[in-house]
């Protein structure tokens, strides 16, 4: 998706229209609730059932470019909802050899903290493994407030953004909160640099930073190799927790719509990480075992009751995906508006705190994240009896 924040609109194109419409016209790059459009008198054909895309070539005061977008229809005007502008080389097939992103609260996550152990050299690179389509890359971070990914063999940017959604869900995680994408450079095979403005996946959020300490994990110890091995092999082996757990912070959703994504996830990670081989068959059973895999220690330090949290989550999950509740003879009951929230919260902070353990967090900095995420969400739910004060 193209967002207009941090371009300076309305920018005037020259361009040329290659395939579908070929030719050439002139037109102004303008914001439409957020969003990017070209504005032009060129004549674009939408015939319905036939595909909408449209790529362009062109300049923008001089500077090749390209654009990419979908024809766009408002009061009777045609135009181009744009999916993505790049500025610096107009090639339709581009490949790069080294992209570098700028996120919110930049270098945070490399700060460093006592409870992390052994401090990496913040100058040593990172190896990325393979993931889906894309190869395994190099990551350097902190480079000044942005992380840059390097690979020998140029690569097309679809190879890059694998890497960069892992990236992006990474720092979601780790600070408990959304963290937008402010800037996106690339180097291509030929040296050039290119400004890329799409492929952000949501416009920034603007929320303010935590404190490097509320942090789930930090990027600054020298497990950090072993953590980002972890949620690489997650995202594959682990699908869709990390998807899920980083999606309710990007996107919150209604409570029960959150909850249901959250016991379901909170199964499967229970069901994939249990040791040994004896799997239990009852969702109660699941939750037990997450708990003992955390340690009640952790358990506590979150200021989660494990007993009501476990008792709450199979009744809400119950309600809602079998109609479950209530059954007195079962000991269920419906879960108020309250205590569902309540239960949301503590889910994902076990569920957190377990993926954040089987990824290579260690135990001084897991016990930290587990206290500092008991602080933040027990004062929310006092009310309730599935957080302890």
């Amino acid at each position: 998706m193209l967002f207009d924040a941090g371009i300076t609109l309305p920018i005037e194109v020259e361009f040329t229209v290659v395939g579908v419409d070929a030719g050439s016209g002139r037109g102004v790059l303008v914001s439409d609730a957020g969003r990017v459009l070209l504005t032009t008198a060129y004549r674009f054909s939408y015939t319905t059932g036939r595909s909408a895309l449209r790529e362009l070539r062109g300049s923008i005061n001089g500077i090749p470019v390209r654009l990419s977008g979908s024809i766009w229809v408002k009061a009777g005007e045609l135009g181009l909802l744009l999916s993505e502008v790049r500025l610096g080389s107009d090639e339709l097939a581009p490949e790069y050899v080294s992209v570098r992103a700028t996120y919110e609260h930049g270098r945070l996550a490399s700060s460093y903290r006592f409870e992390d152990g052994a401090a990496r050299s913040l100058n040593d690179p990172l190896t990325l493994p393979a993931l889906g389509l894309a190869r395994s890359m190099t990551l350097r971070y902190p480079v000044d407030d942005a992380v840059v990914i390097e690979t020998a063999d140029p690569a097309p940017l679809e190879e890059f953004d694998e890497h960069l959604a892992a990236w992006q869900d990474l720092l979601t995680f780790a600070e408990d909160q959304p963290i937008g994408r402010l800037a996106l450079t690339a180097i291509d095979a030929t040296g050039r640099t290119v400004t890329i403005h799409g492929h952000d996946r949501y416009p920034p959020f603007g929320k303010p930073a935590r404190q490097p300490i509320e942090f789930v994990l930090r990027l600054a110890g020298t497990y950090a190799q072993e953590v980002l091995n972890g949620w690489w092999r997650a995202r594959a082996d682990l699908r869709p927790v990390p998807q899920v757990l980083a999606g309710t912070l990007y996107q919150p959703g209604f409570v029960e719509s959150e909850l249901i994504a959250l016991a379901a996830v909170a199964e499967h990670t229970g069901r994939t990480l249990l040791p040994g081989a004896a799997r239990p068959t009852h969702y109660r059973d699941v939750l037990r075992k997450i708990v003992a895999g955390l340690g009640m220690g952790i358990v506590q330090a979150a200021k989660v009751d494990a007993e009501d949290w476990g008792n709450h989550l199979l009744w809400a999950r119950n309600d809602i995906a079998h109609q479950g509740a209530p059954d007195a003879s079962r000991g269920s009951h419906y879960v108020t508006d309250a205590e569902s929230r309540a239960v949301r919260d503590a889910t994902r902070i076990l569920t957190t705190l377990t993926l954040a353990q089987h990824i290579g967090v260690p135990a001084n900095a897991l016990a930290r994240a587990a206290e500092r995420l008991g602080v933040r969400y027990s004062v929310r739910h006092g009310d309730t009896s599935i957080f302890r004060r």
